[in-house]
């Protein structure tokens, strides 16, 4: 039930916003009056929707733009189907829709994108009924809005104001100015002709029209007219064609020829005028130009005597050798009688001159310090017929080059060679310093050895003088130098290294090869020269030194031989280092002796030496002398003194190494190698003497003792009288002699066959006879 009621809510609604939609009230979209747009209208009402059953038709409509345009919006239809409003974009082509029978329908009566100014309408009723087979193809206007003005210019005394003619919806029309409206795009508005003369002077329209091709003003001025006297003459020669003259008159252009002989015209006022300028020749390179009373503004009634300069096409560029183009290149020269410049470039322009001047180009362009465009000749000429000029500027850099001598001497002065326009420059620098120009890119060189330099002397410089890119300034160093041959000799090479020799160049510190033949170098006069030394080899115990001369100071040349020795290196070694001393490492000629000799320190003793590598020595000797055929090693070997003492006290049990024994009273030195464990024990040889500890060391009184040798040992067993048993057996005696003498007293004084005197009965007699 619910649902039921909301359905009839629903469809009343709908009814109502149908109602509304389709008001009564609204009326067919009529060409809209002036200054009354209205680019949305309100659709035609169509009749309420009949009851159902609803019966469809097809309605054929359509439309098209006349005027063209771009900015508008398709129109849009709508109508009734089966209760509802459809709303459809128009298509050009003519579409069949399907409505319900005898329904209103409407269409847009100005387009969408219309403004207050263009608009697409129509002039057709916007609305119709829907039957079967009925339709419309609708045409929309483009139309701008127009205002049709006119004016006149100085006395309107009499005048009537013009009627002109337009067209809208395609239907001529015609209004009187003043008046504002809408026009088809496209299409003409015209004015009238009217002639007003009057004694003072005179005021005159042409006929005026104009296309409307946009919201505009059309406007027609009745000018006030000037007289204008004209003629013409030639200024430097020739023949020309007549030249014409234009103007205004009327509003409108007009062109009539003119003549050596003055003729008279009419103007309007504030207009423009001109005559024919220029008037070319029929070779192209020729014309006549005319000069500054040609054109104008017409302000007043006046006399033009035009006058025609002879001109000749001048086609000028620049070429730029070797490099870029400087920023601006100018043409200066004369047109109809004024100065005038012209900028060049690298493509030839045409130019147009007076007959009979001149013209130039500039001959130097330095925009910055140190660069340059120049040409070699001057860049000028006089207009006598067509020409082509060209001219050439060389990009140059500032060159500035001096040289000094290093190290003395008197040589001949170098010669700078470069390019400067072109070609070729050869400059001797006599000591001073050249302050010239050169083309950029070009290469320049230098003298080099000087002149005067000979196979063991020379004067020579290892500056390279660059490219000219930029501006150069360079001072160039000659060296005094001597060629100096070096060569090396060996005893007993056993392939060695080959040795260098280092030396100073051109100013450069300079390291090369040496070989057993003899080389010529380049050395700076009083420079030291140096042959390597020691030659080392991977090992580090084989080397090569000098045994001759191996370093200098040039003076001359000079031939030098380095000798080299072969050297091994005899390493000596004291193990351990605290028990003795050895000769030094050393290094020994190879086939020579080395002397093998060993201090030993206190409390050490040397066993020998181990020797290591080719003819070395193993053995107990303490001074030998070796053969040297390699680098060895001679490892002096030491052992460290051990000594045991017990004392006449006791006695000591010990262990060294594998050596075992027992000392009473005696003691005991020997030597063993650092890191040999030594136990001893010590003991005494009566009750009464007690061990007190170890001496020669912090060894305590630990016993056994182990110590591990790292040096000469001493070990000492301390005893002394143990005191406390001593005392305890002196004690012991004198309670035992106080207990008998008490007994013998107890006894005498005891009757007979006291127990007590039974026990005294069993001591000795002796023991209780009376004393006399």
């Amino acid at each position: 039930m619910s649902v039921t009621i909301v359905s009839v809510l629903l469809i009343g609604l709908l009814a109502v916003l149908s109602a509304i939609a389709f008001s009564p009230s609204s009326q067919a979209a009529q060409v809209p009056p002036a200054n009354n747009f209205n680019p949305s209208p309100t659709l035609a009402p169509p009749l309420p929707p009949p009851p159902p059953p609803h019966v469809p038709v097809n309605v054929r409509i359509g439309y098209k733009v006349i005027g063209g345009g771009s900015n508008y919006v398709p129109p849009i239809l709508k109508y009734f189907y089966f209760g509802k409003v459809l709303t459809w974009t128009m298509s050009t082509t003519p579409t069949e829709y399907t409505m319900e029978s005898d329904t209103v329908w409407n269409v847009t009566a100005a387009l969408g994108g219309s403004t207050p100014s263009e608009i697409w309408q129509t002039s057709m009723q916007t609305w119709g009924t829907a039957t079967e087979g009925s339709g419309t193809n609708f045409s929309y206007y483009h139309q701008y809005l127009v205002t049709f003005q006119y004016s006149v210019v100085g006395s309107s005394a009499g005048f009537n104001p013009p009627i002109v003619s337009y067209t809208a919806f395609g239907v001529a029309q015609a209004q009187t100015a003043v008046w504002v409206g809408w026009a088809d795009a496209g299409t003409t508005v015209s004015y009238p002709q009217t002639d007003l003369v009057f004694a003072s002077g005179r005021w005159a329209a042409g006929t005026f029209s104009g296309s409307v091709n946009a919201s505009r003003e059309f406007m027609t001025i009745y000018f006030h007219q000037y007289s204008a006297t004209i003629s013409y003459s030639i200024s430097g020669g020739g023949t020309l064609l007549p030249p014409s003259f234009r103007f205004v008159t009327f509003g409108r252009a007009s062109l009539i020829p003119l003549t050596g002989t003055p003729t008279q015209i009419w103007i309007d006022e504030g207009a423009a005028y001109s005559s024919t300028n220029p008037i070319a020749s029929s070779d192209l390179g020729e014309r006549w130009l005319a000069g500054s009373s040609s054109s104008g503004i017409m302000t007043s009634s006046v006399v033009l005597p035009i006058t025609y300069y002879h001109q000749y096409s001048i086609t000028a560029s620049y070429k730029i050798v070797g490099g870029t183009s400087p920023t601006t290149i100018s043409l200066t020269g004369i047109s109809a009688n004024q100065p005038v410049t012209y900028g060049l470039t690298s493509t030839p322009q045409g130019f147009w001159l007076d007959a009979g001047t001149s013209y130039n180009a500039p001959q130097l362009i330095e925009p910055t310090f140190g660069e340059r465009w120049t040409s070699l000749t001057p860049n000028s000429a006089v207009v006598l017929a067509p020409a082509a000029f060209q001219t050439t500027y060389y990009h140059q850099y500032s060159l500035v080059v001096g040289y000094n001598i290093v190290g003395g001497g008197s040589p001949t002065a170098p010669t700078l060679l470069y390019k400067a326009f072109g070609s070729p420059v050869s400059v001797l620098l006599h000591g001073n310093v050249l302050s010239s120009w050169a083309d950029n890119g070009t290469s320049i060189t230098i003298t080099n050895p000087l002149q005067g330099s000979t196979t063991t002397e020379r004067w020579s410089t290892n500056v390279a003088v660059p490219l000219i890119t930029t501006p150069l300034n360079v001072q160039v160093p000659y060296y005094h130098q001597f060629s100096v041959s070096f060569n090396y000799t060996e005893v007993d090479r056993a392939g060695g290294p080959t040795p260098s020799v280092s030396f100073s160049s051109s100013g450069v510190s300079v390291v090369k090869q040496l070989s057993v033949q003899s080389t010529a170098f380049w050395l700076d006069s009083n420079s030291a020269w140096t042959a390597a030394s020691p030659l080392g080899t991977t090992s580090q115990q084989e080397r090569w030194v000098p045994s001759g001369p191996s370093n200098g100071i040039v003076s001359k040349s000079s031939s030098f031989s380095v000798p080299y020795q072969h050297q091994y290196l005899v390493t000596f070694v004291a193990d351990p280092v605290q028990g003795g001393k050895t000769d030094p490492n050393s290094w020994v000629d190879a086939g020579s002796s080395a002397q093998l000799s060993v201090f030993t320190n206190q409390g050490w003793k040397f066993v020998g030496w181990n020797g290591t590598g080719q003819g070395s020595f193993t053995g107990p000797d303490s001074n030998v002398s070796r053969a040297v055929s390699g680098p060895y090693t001679e490892r002096a070997r030491f052992y460290a003194s051990v000594f045991l003492s017990p004392s006449s006290s006791g006695s000591l049990s010990y262990a060294i190494g594998s050596q075992t024994g027992k000392l009473d009273g005696k003691t005991l030195q020997t030597y063993v190698p650092v890191g040999t464990l030594v136990t001893v024990s010590a003991s005494s040889s009566s009750p009464l003497i007690t061990f007190d500890g170890w001496k020669g060391g912090d060894y305590g009184t630990a016993s056994p003792l182990t110590v591990t040798v790292q040096g000469p040992v001493g070990i000492y067993a301390s005893y002394s009288i143990n005191y406390t048993l001593r005392a305890v057996i002196v004690g012991l005696v004198v309670t035992i002699i106080i207990a008998v003498v008490l007994l013998i007293v107890l006894r005498r004084r005891l009757p007979l066959g006291n127990p007590v005197r039974k026990l005294t009965g069993l001591l000795p007699r002796k023991a209780f006879a009376p004393a006399h």
